[in-house]
């Protein structure tokens, strides 16, 4: 691979130093030593961390449960960073930046930076605090951090999670369509979530890390998820898409015309627009993430309202996504649906509500791997960690 010649130079002035990573405390956004198998049930590619001292035998496919046997491994050595030692030479590191430092024994670490100085942080239910404070990231920042739960596009035996009571929906090759007219009663297709380690029996979405396959834990029940989809709709049509978020659900409405999408809002404020191409399948994606609702059309995203209801069958904690439609005079289709799951943020010894002893001092920070069951870290760690053991901003090399 040719090296940039900028990125060469920096390495000569010794502001750039590549880095090859060899933990698995930041998977799956960044990933130690790890292997890629196609699954024999579903075939969809996993990847998974391999320990050094002891690989793994088999691997559970997340999306179909099948366990298969590992008779040869190609073991990927890690991804390649580099760290930018000059990026806080004039300012000062930013909150989710991923930091290279030196731990006290004098070991290099890579961890994602989460509290600043002077703030009191505060992990609660999976989302971040700090100083009473929640802290939003926006779709984009959540979608390069999200887990996968399932995917459509893989059904194995042509068995789909997403189900329908009645012939609403009907299921095709890689999706399904809706042919219910408007002055119908509507039903809708519904996610049934099952836990394939335990012979898919229904339960709610766990924060399971399909990569962490050599790690036995009791998981820790999520609620911010993510729906995507491709959607090709004419105009008159209307989709409504549903979430169960702690004991509540969300919906949002939107209604296609020829010039775009917009959302049908039960409050006051202004509707959301989004302009397309009439012919065209436009991708979406409806999201919760740290406390607001997010409705993405072709990479253009908004927060919106939400229509909040307590009740709303069959939308609950084991099915919790559902999708309504209804049509003019032409069919719905939607496609590659993907359930995706937020990162959760939790302390070992207090999963639903954590808060830290102290505030941080004027040159601490606090610092999480995004592999948030194997991580040490500033959660279990006596204290911070200093300004003084930053080396700088690691940033993806490819």
């Amino acid at each position: 691979m040719l090296i940039p010649l900028a990125v060469r130079i920096a390495m000569f002035r010794g502001m750039i130093r590549p880095l090859l990573v060899a933990s698995e405390s930041m998977t799956p956004t960044l990933w130690g030593p790890s292997a890629t198998i196609r699954c024999s049930g579903c075939g969809i590619d996993l990847r998974f961390v391999v320990r050094s001292d002891k690989p793994p035998r088999h691997v559970t496919c997340f999306q179909c449960g099948t366990r298969q046997r590992i008779e040869a491994l190609h073991v990927d050595r890690g991804d390649r960073v580099v760290i930018d030692t000059a990026a806080y030479w004039f300012q000062n590191p930013k909150r989710f930046d991923w930091i290279a430092f030196t731990d006290d024994d004098g070991s290099l670490s890579v961890k994602r930076l989460l509290g600043l100085p002077g703030e009191s942080i505060e992990l609660a239910h999976g989302d971040l605090f700090a100083s009473g404070k929640p802290i939003r990231r926006s779709l984009t920042q959540a979608l390069a951090t999200s887990i996968p739960v399932d995917d459509d596009r893989f059904r194995k035996q042509d068995v789909s999670r997403w189900r329908c009571d009645d012939d609403s929906w009907i299921k095709i090759e890689d999706g399904f369509r809706c042919e219910t007219p408007k002055s119908d009663a509507d039903s809708p297709l519904v996610y049934h979530h099952v836990q394939v380690y335990q012979n898919n029996r229904p339960e709610r979405v766990m924060d399971d890390y399909p990569g962490n396959q050599q790690v036995s834990r009791q998981m820790v029940p999520v609620d911010d998820l993510i729906v995507q989809m491709e959607c090709s709709a004419v105009p008159d049509s209307e989709l409504t898409i549903s979430l169960w978020v702690r004991d509540r659900v969300l919906s949002v409405t939107i209604l296609r015309s020829a010039e775009g999408w917009t959302t049908v809002n039960a409050s006051e404020t202004k509707p959301k627009t989004w302009r397309t191409h009439s012919r065209s399948d436009d991708h979406l994606t409806v999201a919760h993430i740290d406390g607001q609702l997010w409705l993405a059309i072709n990479g253009q995203s908004h927060v919106v309202d939400p229509v909040v209801s307590d009740t709303k069958p069959p939308v609950d904690a084991k099915q919790p996504i559902a999708i309504t439609c209804r049509s003019g005079e032409h069919p719905v289709t939607i496609g590659n649906l993907r359930v995706e799951r937020d990162l959760h943020w939790w302390h070992p010894d207090a999963i639903d509500r954590w808060s830290a002893a102290t505030t941080l001092p004027e040159r601490g920070y606090f610092v999480v791997g995004d592999n948030v069951p194997v991580s040490i870290d500033s959660r279990t760690e006596p204290l911070p960690i200093s300004r003084d053991q930053i080396i700088g901003r690691v940033l993806p090399y490819r």
